[in-house]
């Protein structure tokens, strides 16, 4: 028989024996020769013989005690037609999984015996016992499909071959002894390998975390990983089960490694682990200052500020401390009749429908109706003859000639806040209380005690210019004023100056028509009226004019509602005009006549002087009042508290106040 130099297993082998480890029956199916030459094959590779002569059944299968065992069949050439030569033999084996599969296999090469033809009459006839040792493992559930008509001999008959088989098979394994050592040495290495390879993925615990429930005292925090950890390291990761609540900041001390705090991703301090709870960290060594802290994993989003008092009953807001449900009382519309004693509003939200309820007085005894709303007379104040009247939060400001007096808001003094030589023109005040007034071709800016911000004079026109009109945004961030000069003929022009410094920051030429009234609104944008009968709205900048309307006469004032919707126009000699903010076209108009200066509150309500009278009128100009019957020209825009104030015309006039209140039926 050729030197076969031992059988090797498969692929296909290795596979169904490491099966075996756990339980999987090796069943040997049949044996095969043939005559296939390797070439540069590879063993481990082949699913079948390079060139399958014979298929044998198997005759004989021992399992011995070092993870062998020997696979038996019987050679004859009966049924073989053409001789060939014996080159390779396998052993077939069935797979669980993938069905019949070449289980080892050995070629003897250039040392082939050869096997003649013994069918149709051939004389040279052949019968072999061939054995196969083979290594199957440490599993005892070996078996084989034995042929069972090859194993009744003749005593004589069997005797020989059994004699022959002894001394093959003792030629046979002592040749594969020395391989079969070295197989079963390389599956020694190869199960300490993956063994090594299994300890040292277990201990990895950045690709997989560990797993482990905590101990605690107090918030620090410990567990016990197996294989242990030698160090801290980027990006390890563990699931801990908490044992129980955390009641502050919490550190982890992972195999006494040393504690190390717990943070958000965030980098705030997780101060609310509970009990049961399944947590997941990974390590990071530069958070905390470079120190190092395992941050908690799901966290980092964005949370309410909202305390539980804030939030309406049956609703919830996350905090970082958790989900934290709303206590504020649902009061939904409430109905208030007024009583002799104050009436508490409770705490908490309103649905916005709640009420007041209308007529009643004190008790639920007095009845009265919106229309019995009336102005009432305040405090009255002599001064002088009055011809501006600005408002600050709890003074007014009244220009009587060359004087600006300060007067408190409940009338109960009054004091020169500046007093000019001569020339004062005009005064305009913001809601910082900053006061501005203009002489001739000046312009100073004074804070609210009187102290001197700036003074703007007017160089390049010099003594030609007189400044007439300041006008000023509420909020101080919008600055004009209008003037006349002379220059052969008498010109108009506009400036716009910086509230800050006085300085110019735009300039328009109105031309040769007189400039009768100057306003701004609250978004910067000005109006002013000439004698052309014209009042014109032009952009912030002094640039484009935006629109102009032609009156019934020349406006002598300009007064833009307090929500910049409306702009109106009056003079002395013709009605007033509501005019939109936008497009200048007229909305309405009154039938008042000669009104000289006016005002708008925060409610639409417009109020105006005459030579004799004091109206309040509606938002579209109907006339619902008249207020106060005396010789006026100044009046003072609407203050919060809804008073207004006047001031009468002669050398003794006074400034008047004005509450609003009810008269009682």
């Amino acid at each position: 028989m050729g030197a076969f130099g031992g059988l090797l297993l498969t692929n296909k082998g290795r596979n169904l024996q490491t099966k075996a480890q756990t339980g999987v029956a090796i069943h040997f199916t049949r044996m095969a020769i043939g005559d296939g030459s390797l070439g540069g094959t590879s063993i481990i590779e082949l699913n079948d013989l390079k060139n399958e002569r014979k298929s044998m059944p198997i005759a004989k299968l021992k399992v011995l005690t070092v993870g062998q065992a020997i696979v038996g069949s019987v050679l004859s050439n009966q049924d073989i037609t053409a001789g060939f030569y014996f080159r390779e033999i396998g052993i077939f084996a069935t797979d669980p999984d993938v069905g019949e599969i070449l289980y080892c296999y050995g070629n003897a090469g250039a040392t082939a015996d050869y096997i003649p033809a013994g069918a149709e009459g051939g004389t040279d006839l052949i019968e072999k016992t061939i054995g196969v040792t083979t290594l199957v493992g440490n599993t005892a559930n070996v078996t084989a499909t034995i042929n069972q008509s090859l194993i009744f001999e003749t005593p004589e008959g069997a005797q020989d071959k059994a004699d022959a088989a002894e001394v093959e098979a003792k030629k046979y394994t002592d040749d594969q002894v020395e391989i079969v050592g070295e197989q079963v040495a390389d599956l020694q290495q190869e199960f300490q390998t993956a063994g090594e390879v299994l300890t040292t993925h277990l201990a990895d615990y950045v690709k997989h975390p560990g797993a482990a429930t905590s101990t605690n005292t107090g918030n620090a925090y410990a567990v016990t990983l197996d294989p242990a950890p030698t160090s801290y390291v980027a990006n390890m990761g563990i699931i801990i089960t908490i044992n129980a609540d955390s009641t502050g900041a919490v550190t982890l001390n992972v195999n006494g490694l040393g504690a190390k705090p717990i943070k958000k991703a965030n980098g705030n301090d997780v101060t609310n682990l509970k009990s049961n709870g399944v947590y997941t960290v990974r390590y990071n060594p530069a958070a905390n200052s470079g120190t190092g802290a395992f941050i908690l994993q799901g966290e980092g989003g964005e949370y309410g500020t909202a305390e539980a008092s804030q939030v309406l009953s049956g609703y919830t807001v996350g905090r970082e401390s958790g989900v934290v449900a709303g206590t504020m009382p649902n009061n939904g519309a409430i109905t208030i009749t007024p009583g002799t004693e104050d009436t508490l509003i409770p705490a908490g939200y309103h649905n916005g429908n709640g009420v007041v309820k209308k007529g009643y007085g004190v008790g639920s005894v007095v009845p009265f109706t919106k229309t019995t709303e009336v102005f009432r007379a305040g405090w009255s104040m002599q001064i002088g003859y009055i011809s501006k009247i600005v408002v600050g939060d709890t003074f007014i400001l009244a220009r009587e000639n060359s004087n600006i007096h300060k007067i408190a808001l409940d009338g109960s003094s009054s004091t020169i806040f500046k007093s000019i030589s001569s020339g004062m023109k005009d005064i305009a005040i913001d809601s910082s209380l900053n006061v501005y007034y203009s002489t001739n071709n000046t312009v100073v800016k004074l804070d609210p005690n009187g102290g001197t911000v700036w003074t703007y004079v007017q160089s390049e026109l010099g003594s030609n210019l007189n400044i007439t009109y300041i006008a000023v945004s509420k909020n101080g961030q919008h600055l004009y004023c209008a003037g006349s000069y002379r220059d052969n003929s008498t010109y108009y022009v506009l400036y716009k100056l910086n509230p800050s410094t006085g300085a110019v920051l735009y300039k328009y030429s109105v031309g040769s028509y007189n400039i009768s009234a100057l306003a701004v609104d609250e978004y910067g944008g000005v109006y002013y009226a000439t004698s052309l009968d014209s009042v014109i709205k032009i952009d912030t900048n002094l640039a484009n004019q935006l629109w102009s309307y032609r009156a019934d006469g020349v406006a002598s004032c300009i007064t833009p509602a307090a929500d910049g919707s409306y702009v109106y126009a009056h003079g002395t000699s013709y009605p007033m005009f509501q005019l939109n903010r936008l497009t200048g076209a007229v909305i309405t108009k009154t039938g008042v006549v000669g009104a000289y200066q006016s005002s708008v509150d925060s409610k639409g309500y417009v109020y105006l002087v005459t030579n004799n009278y004091v109206y309040r009128q509606s938002s579209s100009l109907v006339t619902e009042q008249q207020l106060y019957n005396t010789q006026t020209y100044a009046i003072s825009p609407v203050h919060p508290d809804g008073s207004i104030f006047f001031g009468e015309t002669s050398a003794t006039g006074k400034v008047k106040k004005l509450e609003q209140g009810y008269s009682i039926n």
